[in-house]
């Protein structure tokens, strides 16, 4: 690279860093390896060869661990999500900031040295073993012959619940109705950058406008707060639109690996992506809703395989 008045030396040296800095992450190690004669679990680390290796015992390790970390400095977070080694005090094997490329990696390891995997990632903790991890939910119920009770609506439930056929429909009140006010006077005050407005040019400076649009996308995020929330349990998928949010999270039935039960909710886990249900209005909304997502998704889940079976 030349260095021409154009090119200043301190662009040479920034080119170059970045270079570098690019060739390492490309090159950069990071290895679990299980040794079947000395029976441990290696982790090697390096740029383009390990020059780090560390050795446990695999009758040291209990279990693969799946933890959620928040490192804060000043107003700025970072969340990242560490596999660790249950038995084995301080063992972080990788601590990656993508909870899904994390948790395949876990279930891996898991498989690989046969230990049981532990998640805590939302806020409470599941364990499967490492013979159920490439199991869906619905047949490991159906394998271990689970029963759930039908669940019964009390009479003064704010819970609206519907069958389609076979599918399952239930209706939440959503947490801050009172919100709605404050989406109408958002979404008004996008008006006047959109329309004619004869008296003043105000409505139609740049900085309006930059306006109106974060108003018409805060207005659009606190429709979820609003309303009423939507479960659909059907044989193929499960759906949750949470409030009058145009967008739905979805998830196979074949998809779903655990049901957490959590202080904000239930989630249930794919490997590629979540479906998070809000609690009801009520204590006894929130039992009902704990009650009927287990019983409907088994009963589709033996639907959908009596149908296939036919």
């Amino acid at each position: 690279m030349l260095v021409t008045p154009d090119r200043l030396p301190e662009h040479v040296i920034f080119g170059s860093l970045f270079a570098i800095g690019g060739l390492m992450s490309l090159t950069y190690v990071n290895r679990l390896t299980l040794d079947t004669t000395s029976q441990e679990l290696l982790h090697q680390r390096g740029l383009i060869v390990p020059f780090q290796t560390k050795r446990f015992p695999l009758s040291r390790i209990r279990a693969v661990k799946m933890t959620v970390k928040v490192i804060r400095n000043g107003d700025n977070s970072k969340t990242t999500y560490p596999i660790g080694l249950n038995g084995i005090k301080g063992a972080v094997v990788l601590n990656h900031g993508n909870p899904w490329f994390t948790r395949v990696v876990a279930e891996q390891l898991a498989r690989l040295i046969n230990r049981p995997l532990i998640s805590r990632v939302y806020g409470v903790s599941s364990t499967r073993e490492p013979d159920e991890l490439d199991l869906p939910l619905v047949e490991r119920w159906i394998r271990s012959d689970a029963r759930f009770e039908v669940p019964s609506l009390a009479h003064d439930t704010t819970l609206q619940e519907n069958m389609r056929g076979s599918d399952y429909e239930l209706s939440i009140r959503a947490e801050i109705p009172q919100l709605k006010y404050v989406i109408i006077l958002l979404w008004l005050l996008v008006i006047p950058a959109i329309a004619p407005v004869p008296w003043t040019d105000v409505f139609h400076s740049s900085f309006y406008r930059y306006f109106a649009v974060f108003a018409l996308f805060f207005g659009m995020m606190l429709l979820a707060f609003v309303g009423r929330s939507r479960l659909r349990i059907t044989a193929n998928e499960v759906s949750f639109r949470q409030g009058y949010f145009p967008r739905r999270s979805r998830l196979r039935l074949s998809d779903v690996e655990e049901m957490v039960v959590a202080a904000d909710g239930i989630t249930l886990v794919g490997d590629e992506n979540a479906v998070w249900i809000h609690w009801g209005g009520s204590r006894q909304d929130s039992d009902y809703l704990k009650a009927a997502v287990p019983y409907h998704i088994l009963r589709l889940g033996r639907y959908a395989q009596t149908s296939d079976s036919d």
